[in-house]
Parts: C-alpha cells; structure tokens; sequence
C-alpha cells in the first residue's frame, strides 16, 4: 500500500482515552435548550489538534463536541457540569458566572471559553448509507479514573 497524506494524517488521530480538554468555543442552540461545546486536546502530542488540523486544511472548523441540555428537566446536570468546571479551574467563579445570567444565554457561556476540561474519548459506530462507519467522539466529560 502506497502511504499517501490522506493515511499518514489519519494515523496521526486521537485514539480512545481520557484527555485533558480546552473548551475552544460555546455556541447556545436556543431551538433544543442546549449549549454545544467544541473542545480541542490540552495535552501531549494531540495538544490543539483541530486547531492545527484546522488551520491546514481549507474545510470548515472542526472540533469534538459536547452537547449539555439546559431545560428545566436537564438543569442539574447543566449545574453538575458548572460546578465540576470551578473545581477544575482555578480564576473560574460559578457566582460570577451565575450574576452575568445562568439562563443559557450565549453571553454568559462566552465565560467557558478557555477552561479546561477532562474528556473520554472513544470509538462509536453508525450506521451510514455507505456501510457501517466508526468516529471518535467524546462520550464523557469528567471522566472517573479508575
């Protein structure tokens, strides 16, 4: 088999583990009461991998994504997933967090851009009109190390 960019740049992929993660960019998604986070890797060798993949290839930004409810019925895990983010990062304030307005408004998730997060990556198949398809994505945040 010839080696060719396309497989030497896909080898060169994340494989499933926990990683430490920057939360890069907070988009609210009003129509379903969610908040989108697109995070990159932290740490080692994949540190800013879709940044740097990103910036070397003319496709649109691309980043593992984490999708968090917001809705009434969800809002302990959206307030779960808050405290665990001031736990982890030093300078973060859930109060102020809470005086700019915990309603889901994108102004006040702009306040979690750049804060670190532990994430679990893995392996997950689907099933696509071409056949079966594997992608890795993040399944967990705040994964517990056992």
């Amino acid at each position: 088999m010839t080696t060719t960019f396309k497989n030497a740049f896909e080898s060169y992929f994340p494989t499933p583990g926990v990683y430490q993660g920057i939360i890069v960019d907070v988009e609210d998604d009003e129509a379903c009461e969610r908040a989108i986070f697109h995070v990159d890797i932290d740490e080692g060798l994949f540190r800013n991998f879709w940044q740097t993949r990103n910036k070397n290839t003319c496709q649109a930004p691309k980043f593992f994504k984490y999708f968090q409810s917001y809705r009434p019925k969800a809002r302990w895990y959206f307030q779960n997933l808050l405290t665990r983010l001031e736990e982890a990062n030093p300078g973060f304030s859930l109060e102020d967090f809470r005086q700019a307005g915990s309603d889901g408004t994108s102004e006040c998730l702009e306040q979690l851009k750049g804060l670190k997060i532990p994430i679990l990556l893995e392996n997950v198949d689907y099933q696509s009109p071409n056949g079966i398809r594997s992608i890795t994505k993040i399944t967990k945040v705040f994964p517990e190390i056992q």
